[in-house]
């Protein structure tokens, strides 16, 4: 099992055209509807400043379609919250499950310089980024994923109303959200449910993945909690390695990852 991934506004990319909320109440589904909620109604055109992009995609168009897919007939997953209304509309919706990913839980639109951190939706406000906080503690949001978007450089270049919008977080995702946590007394067993095992659940991988267990799969990280990671993108090993977290120093280190039964080892340097 796995799922559908669903856009209510324009991706930017031809393959993935929006759709309607009625036309999801028109589906019948045995596994996920994964939608990136934001209300095409509440949407204006972006200017070429990063002050111009946030106001045009508002807090209140993700919590607006939020309620809006809410009130279907299937349970839903929310991609990416950025906002403390969007916690809010997450909480009020029973059928409705949610992630955030270490972008929103990291920066806020105070750090934003160019347009390596132009994503959808927008990164927001300090008091948007605790709002984030607070719904992963008390399990309004059950997860913290990548949202992994690479992009050739040529194409984050420009203005935020032409730039291509995603960041690439795969391989940073632990070490930004262990320094956030930590920061707040959150322990390593949250942050494997957090990473690891409600991601494996949404997918339905969970027999397999997502937890330490005999009979699952042999896949590990071997993680030191107090070591240092300073991100230098020529050292990442995406292939586009343009990054917003450039020159960061977070808290804990991946010394080793372990793949697969028999496993093998994968020295990283």
């Amino acid at each position: 099992m796995c799922g559908f991934k669903a856009f209510l506004v324009d991706s930017g990319v031809p393959e993935f055209p929006p759709v309607s909320v009625s036309d999801l109440g028109e589906l019948d589904l045995d596994v996920p509807l994964l939608v990136h909620a934001e209300s095409e109604d509440l949407l204006t055109p972006s200017g070429p400043d990063y002050p111009g992009y946030l106001a045009s995609r508002p807090a209140e168009a993700e919590a607006e379609a939020i309620d809006e897919v809410g009130r279907l007939h299937t349970a839903v997953h929310i991609l990416h919250v950025s906002s403390a209304p969007g916690v809010d509309a997450v909480a009020r919706n029973d059928r409705v499950s949610a992630e955030t990913c270490p972008h929103y839980l990291t920066f806020t639109d105070a750090d934003v310089t160019g347009p390596e951190f132009k994503c959808a939706p927008p990164i927001r406000t300090a008091e948007d980024r605790e709002a984030l906080w607070e719904g992963l503690e008390s399990d309004v949001i059950s997860m913290v994923v990548s949202d992994h978007s690479p992009a050739p450089p040529e194409l984050k270049q420009g203005g935020f109303d032409t730039a291509w919008g995603g960041i690439a977080s795969i391989q940073l995702r632990l070490v930004a959200t262990w320094t956030g946590a930590s920061d707040r007394g959150i322990g390593l067993v949250t942050l494997a449910r957090w990473l690891a095992h409600a991601p494996a659940v949404l997918a339905g991988l969970d027999d397999r993945k997502g937890s330490i267990a005999v009979g699952r799969d042999a896949d590990f990280v071997l993680f030191d909690p107090d070591g240092e990671t300073v991100v230098n993108g020529a050292n990442l090993l995406q292939r586009h390695p343009l990054s917003p977290y450039e020159g960061m120093r977070f808290r804990g280190r991946v010394v080793d990852t372990v793949v697969g039964a028999p496993a093998r080892m994968l020295r990283r340097k």
